[in-house]
């Protein structure tokens, strides 16, 4: 048996709200897929769900300036910032009640 796959997309997964981010050169779409993020380049037409998952379905996403990091905030409202290049978690905080809408500054901080 093979243990070592890239999971690559949820196959059958829908769209539960939340908002959709586009990259800085606009090639590609990122979107709360469930309790997961999906990437979707829409130049070469393929996607790519990323192993980062939250404990509840996401609500919100946003990406910094620099398209390095993202913040993805749950129904429960706990945020989790990820790298994208690693499609890692780099911290999680735990935020008091929902959170409607995450956004990074112009300036990235």
């Amino acid at each position: 048996m093979k243990f070592n796959f890239k999971f690559s997309n949820l196959l059958g997964a829908v769209y539960r709200k939340g908002n959709i981010c586009f990259t800085g050169d606009g090639d590609c779409v990122i979107s709360p897929v469930g309790n997961r993020i999906t990437k979707f380049d829409l130049r070469n037409n393929k996607s790519e769900t990323f192993p980062v998952e939250a404990r509840l379905n996401l609500t919100s996403i946003a990406l910094s300036p620099d398209g390095l990091t993202a913040v993805l905030v749950d129904h429960a409202g706990d945020a989790l910032l990820c790298s994208l290049t690693s499609k890692t978690v780099l911290h999680h905080i735990m935020l008091k009640g929902r959170v409607r809408c995450v956004k990074y500054s112009p300036d990235g901080r």
